[in-house]
């Protein structure tokens, strides 16, 4: 049975703008794009994003054919806008397009050829295989770690860096085929981005060198109090604005379940506080961004713990 929780993420959207979608017409494949770019991106904290035709198809069961023609119609009726490769929805409703609901998608600039006709019964039928004597080349996935890093966002891209690092540490690094093939037993494990970061972010804390699948559902509202907890001292201390849908707090419930006490998250919080804000590495970074849960109580977080009070590194640093 489907339990959703808000806690365990939501999008945020104005009613302004909702009492403006409820006044227009907009077709099945129209609406159920829109949605996913919703999702891809205020479900995220985003105002865009790259959000390929492939990802899109996934979450909806559209053709991508479908797709690309459904992306140029809402960017033609201006409620979608698109800057490169990324994505956003047009919140100023007065800039869109209002057609009349008997206007033929024909009329519109959209040079698609027409699709064979079992490819249009594909897509009234749902994801039902496809006859062998159709081209199904459109939409098989091609796992390399260029299409699907790409197709990804900043979060996963930030947990798939993160784990490349953590394998050198291990001195195992990955070579290309290495990376193809983690990156594909990943899409194997999970199709849904946050639990991708989750996995990646378990082998992270254990030192694993492959992906395996969760050992606990890291999503569960069990810890939440605890983690607000510990998110708010960390919000007022550093500054920052974390909420409990960050795939960072994977970092403080794997602490948790070690029985950490809240008062060692708020010690090291101060430690790191005191020691970073307001200070430059030699690059010229600000130490201040690595105020992060995934920096404070990762693999880092006994030694951080037991950290003297005067700083062996102070020496790289720089004041502001």
């Amino acid at each position: 049975m489907a339990n959703p929780q808000k806690e365990d993420g939501h999008v945020d959207i104005a009613n302004e703008i909702v009492e403006a979608l409820a006044k227009i017409h907009l077709s099945s494949y129209e609406s159920q794009v829109l949605w996913v770019i919703f999702r891809k991106t205020y479900g995220w904290h985003k105002r865009e994003d790259r959000i390929t035709n492939t990802q899109i198809a996934d979450m909806t069961g559209i053709a991508e054919s479908h797709v690309s023609r459904t992306i140029k119609i809402l960017i033609n009726k201006k409620i979608v806008t698109k800057i490169g490769k990324k994505l956003s929805f047009q919140k100023d409703y007065d800039k869109w397009e209002k057609l009349p609901i008997l206007v033929s998608m024909k009329k519109l600039p959209i040079q698609d050829k027409k699709l064979p006709k079992m490819v249009n019964e594909y897509t009234k039928i749902g994801k039902k295989k496809l006859p062998k004597m159709v081209d199904t080349k459109e939409t098989k996935r091609n796992y390399t770690k260029e299409t699907v890093t790409k197709e990804k966002g900043i979060y996963f891209i930030k947990a798939w860096k993160d784990f490349k690092i953590a394998r050198k540490k291990i001195k195992k690094p990955m070579t290309e085929r290495a990376e193809e093939l983690i990156i594909k037993k990943l899409g194997n494990l999970s199709d849904n981005e946050e639990e991708q970061i989750a996995i990646l972010n378990q082998s992270i804390m254990n030192s694993w060198q492959g992906v395996f699948p969760l050992k606990e559902d890291i999503n569960t509202n069990k810890y939440d109090d605890k983690v607000m907890e510990i998110l708010n001292y960390l919000n007022e201390k550093a500054n920052k604005n974390y909420t409990i849908n960050i795939p960072d707090k994977s970092y403080i419930i794997t602490r948790l379940k070690e029985d950490r006490p809240i008062e060692d998250f708020k010690k090291i919080i101060d430690i790191k506080c005191d020691k970073w804000r307001g200070k430059f590495n030699k690059e010229g970074n600000p130490m201040e961004d690595y105020l992060t849960p995934k920096t404070l109580f990762g693999i880092n977080f006994e030694n951080y713990l037991n950290e003297p009070k005067e700083d062996k590194y102070a020496k790289y640093l720089k004041k502001e």
